[in-house]
């Protein structure tokens, strides 16, 4: 079997699992992240069909996260009605707190006749125009653009101690012949109002246009717009949203793809230098859809945020690929009747990917100062819980808490 190795620097921040025995309780995270949002945003209870995307913010960082996003409001009325003076309350000087602002969808409209007192004037200049309204107490209010607003976020934001992003509007999903709108102009704004006040800007909108097009217009539609607006994402969507999102925050990093005849590995690490200790290894397996569920190569697994790199850990994790459903495990009978043919092909691929990464290990002084690595583990999940029973009553396993398996280098017989 061909091995073909991809290597990148995981940027991504752990947040903490204290149920799983073999990894040390991680402190409380220090830093604060305060979101400013919307309804496309904001968390919703369990029984409700749609959730924000900020809804699973959790499972990217090692922060302290508020998500503060209030459902039809916008930079105007999120302001106007308290809600942004609580938030810029809320942070604590000298403590880097990351306010992440993303606004737009509700920002948009005409503040003349709107009776919400929402609207705001596009674009990011210093027009104004007075209106009748009652949202700040009074008989009329000065309306600015939506530029306005946003730098005085970011105003008040660096005033406090924080640390303003702005951030993109997730799409409508408004298609026409297959192709998902692209142009969206409070996105433009927002990070035009970025470059201008020399702060991060997230092109979240980039990010989630691209997520969605590649699924296509019937695909992305259902099931993840529950709602017939195509603006609410359902728990699944708002994932979607989120796991693009998380990644915009460094870039696209490089895809891990493959062949029926190639085996992957990815490599993820924190920087190192000479003078560290050796640091541990852990080989984690997604689940393969053995009795139910799917094969998601996700990084990390959304369900165990610990399984990423970060400052409160210094894990070497190898994520290797495998073949999963009926092309790894108990395939047809045909194929079962074949002598040539192995049963379980997908159990070949892991042991070969622990066999590479153990042969890396022992491999040479300079294979140990490149990668650093000291002792092995592995983790299963999903079906990959069913791998564990089988993979315990190898003389080289150890079982320890739920479904991790500690290997010592030195016990494994390759």
């Amino acid at each position: 079997m061909k091995l073909s190795i991809t290597s990148q620097v995981g940027l991504a921040i752990t947040a903490i699992l204290s149920s799983a025995d073999a990894f040390p309780t991680k402190p409380v995270p220090q830093r604060q992240l305060l979101i400013c949002s919307d309804s496309t945003t904001m968390p919703y209870g369990e029984t409700s069909l749609i959730q924000g995307w900020g809804f699973y913010m959790h499972n990217f960082f090692n922060l302290n996260i508020t998500n503060l996003a209030r459902g039809g409001r916008s930079t105007r009325s999120f302001i106007n009605e308290g809600l942004w003076g609580s938030l810029v309350a809320s942070i604590v000087p000298g403590k880097g707190t990351i306010v992440l602002i993303e606004m737009g969808h509700n920002d948009n409209g005409d503040p003349t006749t709107d009776t919400k007192f929402r609207a705001t004037l596009p674009g990011i200049g210093h027009e104004s125009v007075v209106v009748a309204s009652n949202a700040t107490g009074g008989t009329t209010e000065r309306v600015y653009t939506f530029g306005h607003y946003l730098r005085k976020m970011v105003s008040d934001v660096k005033h406090a101690g924080g640390v303003p992003i702005l951030s993109g509007m997730v799409p409508i999903m408004s298609w026409n012949g297959g192709v998902l709108e692209t142009d969206w102009a409070f996105a433009d704004y927002e990070r035009e109002v970025a470059e201008q006040e020399h702060v991060e800007y997230i092109d979240h909108t980039k990010y989630a246009v691209n997520r969605w097009q590649a699924f296509g217009s019937v695909n992305a539609t259902a099931p993840y717009y529950p709602l017939d607006d195509f603006t609410h994402t359902s728990w699944r969507g708002a994932e979607k949203n989120n796991l693009y999102h998380g990644r915009a925050w460094w870039g696209k990093p490089s895809t891990v793809n493959g062949t029926e005849d190639c085996l992957y590995l990815g490599l993820y690490s924190r920087p190192w230098d000479a003078s560290q200790p050796l640091r541990p290894v852990v080989v984690v397996y997604y689940g393969g859809a053995f009795i139910q569920g799917g094969g998601s190569f996700t990084l990390p697994p959304a369900g165990y945020p610990i399984l990423n790199v970060s400052e409160a850990n210094n894990f070497i994790f190898v994520y290797p690929n495998y073949r999963v459903n009926a092309f790894g495990f108990l395939p047809s009978a045909e194929i079962a009747a074949d002598r040539k043919s192995d049963f379980n092909p997908g159990f070949l691929d892991q042991q070969e990917s622990l066999i590479w990464t153990l042969s890396i290990l022992n491999n040479s002084v300079e294979t140990e100062k490149r990668y650093h690595l000291g002792p092995v583990s592995w983790w299963w999940k999903c079906s990959g819980a069913g791998h564990c029973e089988w993979r315990q009553d190898e003389p080289a396993s150890i079982l320890k808490s739920a479904c991790f398996v500690a290997v010592l280098a030195e016990d494994v017989q390759v």
